[in-house]
């Protein structure tokens, strides 16, 4: 599904002098609701909802270079649509993530371990040694 963005999230990107081109603001919905009530099957995967939404940009602007952002979990979504479209070798002009998790955190080494251990005992001295 594809909304328009309104002017007032878009108006910034029109108002702003030196561009050659006045982008195109559009906005994907992604609603958990529709998905529950059935109007819509769920994506599967964060790459089949990537896929599917560069196909809705891509009706708007079929060519880059591409302003892509996300807010929390739209974060990933728009990271992942930057790895297609820079897979298939498209211009991206930005990718902008804002409160965006991390979607894979790696483990800590022994090293990193050790490290905020020694921390811990600066910090706190003799007695964090009880606490360990």
């Amino acid at each position: 599904m594809r909304t328009e963005l309104s002017a007032i999230k878009c108006g910034f990107f029109r108002k702003r002098k030196g561009l050659q081109r006045q982008p195109e603001c559009v906005g994907q919905a992604d609603s958990a609701l529709e998905k529950v009530l059935g109007e819509e099957e769920p994506h599967n995967c964060m790459e089949e909802a990537a896929r599917d939404y560069l196909e809705e940009v891509r009706t708007v602007q079929p060519e880059g270079p591409y302003l892509l952002g996300g807010f929390s979990g739209g974060g990933i979504t728009a990271y992942e649509m930057a790895r297609q479209l820079e897979a298939a070798e498209e211009d991206i002009g930005a990718l902008i993530m804002l409160d965006t998790p991390l979607p894979v955190r790696s483990a800590l080494t022994r090293a990193d371990k050790a490290l905020i251990k020694w921390r811990e005992l600066r910090q706190k001295g003799v007695a964090y040694l009880g606490e360990w």
